[in-house]
């Protein structure tokens, strides 16, 4: 019954992980129209649901064990790979540089700091922010239960009203983006104050960097606890069935379409509120058990942390073989062709680095 459970959580983690791999495309090379648009809904769509996902597992773990062994154990999972993975990124973008040139590793030194928050690889800031998140959700669960639902309630309304300017924006790697674009009074008063007390510039951005991550994550907290209320449960479990899950995957998809085509940003919070509930209401309606969904799940964590090596590396091989001129826009076709192949190649990475224990432990988190 348990691997039924998660049949909707294995799709939804598949779907997310190749979305995050047609988001990437091939690295620096601009897409069309059509293309750049499908990788739009995959951006409002992707990481947000990783991110709710994550926390839904995570504040059930909080509630029912000791959350100092929950962390320690979530630091082995999340931030050794996370600095062993920020480690390989640093020697691609060196042997980057050494064949074409590429400034990009000396942007990158420039400012340190900013390796610990994600910057060698594009897609790693993923892994800090989730740790950062984790830590916040440790001290509300002390102050917040499922029930009474007025508690949840509270926070979830609370911190949609901190975080929206973030949840609308969407940039949380770039300090100056955040406080020029949200104008957000904590952070820009965090900012001065870090200055006056003589913390460098780089510290004092990375520090909002940090407490934005926070922000962000409050919402999807909220929504975990929210969600772990049994008359929500309750309520969902009544109203599992076919066409439940159809009704809200339409409200998704227009979600979407509202989002990309009539910027319509304030929606964005709710892409993985609606996702999470497709996931509860479809693993309670799917009883096939699909083994290739599952190893995919399986495999999505390594897929996630491999294939921008892939994305950004493709780019100046078929570059330098003719294969594909610098100045061409990527279709929409080959975008999807590509983001196949660099899928199911980081897929099948996955899998060899996973079929050895200790080097899973290390690099998988295993």
């Amino acid at each position: 019954m348990q691997s039924q459970r998660l049949v909707g959580f294995d799709c939804l983690k598949v779907v997310a992980a190749y979305g995050v791999v047609v988001i990437h495309g091939l690295g620096d090379i601009p897409k069309t129209y059509w293309a750049n648009t499908v990788s739009s809904f995959f951006v409002q769509f992707s990481v947000p649901v990783f991110l709710m996902m994550a926390f839904y597992f995570s504040i059930s773990s909080l509630y029912s064990s000791n959350w100092r062994k929950y962390l320690l154990k979530r630091f082995k999972r999340l931030l050794i790979p996370f600095y062993l993975w920020s480690a390989i990124y640093v020697l691609a973008r060196l042997l980057k540089q050494v064949l074409i040139r590429d400034e990009s590793l000396e942007k990158l030194f420039a400012d340190p700091i900013s390796l610990l928050l994600g910057s060698a690889g594009v897609q790693l800031y993923f892994l800090p922010l989730l740790f950062t998140g984790l830590i916040a959700a440790v001290f509300i669960i002390h102050w917040v239960r499922p029930e009474p639902l007025w508690m949840p309630l509270c926070l979830l309304i609370g911190s949609l009203y901190l975080s929206m300017p973030l949840l609308v924006d969407g940039g949380l790697q770039d300090a100056q983006r955040i406080l020029s674009v949200t104008q957000h009074p904590i952070l820009m008063n965090l900012y001065e104050v870090s200055l006056k007390l003589g913390s460098s510039q780089q510290l004092a951005e990375s520090s909002v960097i940090v407490a934005a991550w926070v922000l962000y994550c409050l919402p999807y907290i909220s929504i975990s606890i929210l969600f772990h209320n049994p008359k929500v449960r309750s309520l969902v479990s009544r109203c599992t069935n076919k066409r439940s899950v159809a009704i809200v995957a339409a409200l998704l998809f227009t979600t979407l379409v509202l989002i990309v085509f009539l910027q319509f940003y304030g929606l964005r919070f709710l892409v993985p509120v609606l996702a999470l509930l497709i996931a509860i209401l479809s693993s309670g309606v799917l009883s096939q058990e699909w083994i290739w969904v599952k190893r995919f799940s399986y495999l999505s964590f390594g897929i996630y942390l491999i294939h921008g090596l892939l994305t950004a590396g493709l780019s100046p091989l078929l570059i330098r073989l003719n294969l594909m001129a610098s100045t061409m826009l990527l279709s929409l076709p080959s975008l999807l062709i590509i983001s196949t192949l660099v899928f199911c190649l980081s897929a099948s990475i996955t899998a060899l680095i996973a079929s050895n224990k200790r080097v899973a432990q290390i690099l998988l988190g295993a």
